[in-house]
């Protein structure tokens, strides 16, 4: 246990139907259309099995001896939707945060992403809880 988060990694060997892999722009992982994680070294998925305490999955990275949590969504958001991310930047001039356009926390596949600002996250929150 580190922290509030609870770190659980375990070998997926199953493909999925449909399933893409993706070098993340920054990182040394590739990201995959379903959600998934692995390294650039492994071609072994791993899928996170914790979650933080509002139920996001997180993961360590570590870059040159430190050690970075990263939100799975958001490096999933970033490697699949990179110019969105980009696009609503520029239309809001503030801070852009990933949505799970379904509002289930761990459902990380990138078909369920958008980047959104603050407010049109907590619309998106509230409409949801009308349904």
């Amino acid at each position: 246990m580190a922290g509030t988060y609870i770190w659980k990694y375990k070998p997926v060997d199953e493909d999925l139907s449909g399933e893409w892999w993706k070098h993340h722009p920054e990182w040394p992982i590739f990201c995959s259309s379903e959600g998934r994680i692995r390294r650039e070294t492994s071609r072994q998925p791993y899928a996170l099995k914790g979650r933080d305490v509002g139920g996001y999955r997180r993961l360590n990275l570590r870059i040159d001896g430190k050690v970075k949590t990263r939100s799975v969504a958001r490096l999933i958001g970033e490697t699949f939707w990179p110019w969105q991310k980009i696009r609503v930047q520029k239309e809001s001039d503030q801070p852009v945060q990933i949505d799970h356009i379904n509002r289930i926390r761990d459902d990380d596949r990138a078909c369920n992403l958008q980047w959104v600002t603050p407010g049109q996250n907590l619309l998106n929150r509230d409409l949801n809880k009308l349904t």
